[in-house]
């Protein structure tokens, strides 16, 4: 039988269903090789699909107040994020409330919630997994904790496949139950039936799904194109910060980018942001000022001339030919 257990205290929502235990967590260090680190990922998700499946999970479920605001020290995603803890704890920030997820437990952040993070070694050192959807696909990286208490990811890979978008509506669904306000037992059900066909869906993009680029491209080429998908928003990407990812040189990086795809790496971070861009502004929900900021521009003025030159037209344009109305 279940034990569901729906706890308020304070500003703090968590939705517990008995806590799980951090001792048979997978472990992976800092120096792993690229191929470890998905059997990491794998490991990690059929772990917590397990203690979902018999019951034994917390899950931390954030209030979505004041979504898609710029707020000092903070940043969102347009798309949910997953965190799952291994080691250590980390404390989120939100803007009403702040959350501590400790080794064994798992955070879901509700699309453009805006959250800031700071890491912290307790009992282990500190590790995490974090699952992100990038555009048309899932990607996956751990997370260490730098000497600022930041966290900063490593492993990254990315799966291009069309499960991202039904796991997405996965975790919108239990985001929705969770605050809807409707029966608390039905609300918990739900929650673990969505949730484990989330984590599934998960395991399966990372067994079923091939990665090219493991056997086609320079494997500092791939780790490349995989970092640029996972970090897109960041406004300081660039060439420079990719190069000192990589450990190599942003000269080396560009000439070998370009060799090994016939483009240059600047362009090739222009168009993933475009074409990010385009997805977005076919949600009227969102303005176009929130989405260039999303999609890693400062400058709305810069972002508009950049879409017209890859497009031939402008975002309001766009929206037009689309059917948007805004």
């Amino acid at each position: 039988m279940l034990l569901f257990n729906l706890i308020f205290c304070s500003k703090t929502y968590i939705f517990r269903i008995k806590l799980m235990s951090e001792t048979n967590m997978p472990h992976v260090s800092k120096n792993t090789p690229e191929r470890d680190y998905l059997n990491f990922y794998r490991d990690t998700l059929r772990i917590l699909l397990d203690k979902v499946h018999r019951g034994r999970f917390k899950l931390h479920l954030p209030r979505p107040l004041e979504r898609l605001r710029r707020l000092a020290g903070m940043h969102f995603h347009f798309e949910p994020e997953l965190f799952i803890q291994v080691g250590g704890r980390t404390d989120f920030t939100f803007p009403r409330e702040k959350m501590r997820l400790s080794a064994g437990e798992a955070l879901l952040v509700p699309r453009g919630l805006p959250h800031s993070e700071i890491a912290q070694n307790h009992k282990k050192d500190f590790l995490n997994l974090v699952v992100m959807f990038p555009r048309e696909g899932v990607g996956m990286h751990t997370g260490l904790k730098d000497d600022r208490g930041k966290p900063q990811g490593f492993g990254l890979e990315y799966f291009k496949t069309e499960k991202g978008r039904q796991i997405e509506r996965y975790f919108d669904d239990i985001a929705n139950f969770y605050h809807s306000g409707n029966n608390v037992d039905k609300s918990a059900m739900a929650i673990q039936g969505l949730f484990q066909a989330a984590l599934a869906e998960l395991i399966l993009a990372t067994e079923e799904i091939e990665i090219p680029s493991r056997t086609t491209e320079h494997a500092k080429v791939s780790e490349c194109r995989k970092y640029v998908l996972s970090r897109i928003y960041d406004p300081a990407l660039s060439v420079k910060k990719l190069a000192g990812q990589i450990n190599c040189s942003p000269d080396y990086l560009s000439h070998l980018f370009s060799t090994e795809t016939g483009e240059r790496l600047s362009d090739f971070i222009h168009q993933e942001r475009i074409a990010l861009a385009k997805r977005h502004l076919q949600n009227p929900v969102l303005n176009i000022k929130e989405i260039a900021w999303s999609c890693g521009f400062t400058d709305q003025g810069y972002f508009t001339r950049l879409f017209k030159r890859l497009t031939g037209e402008t975002p309001k344009t766009f929206r037009k030919k689309c059917g948007i109305k805004y």
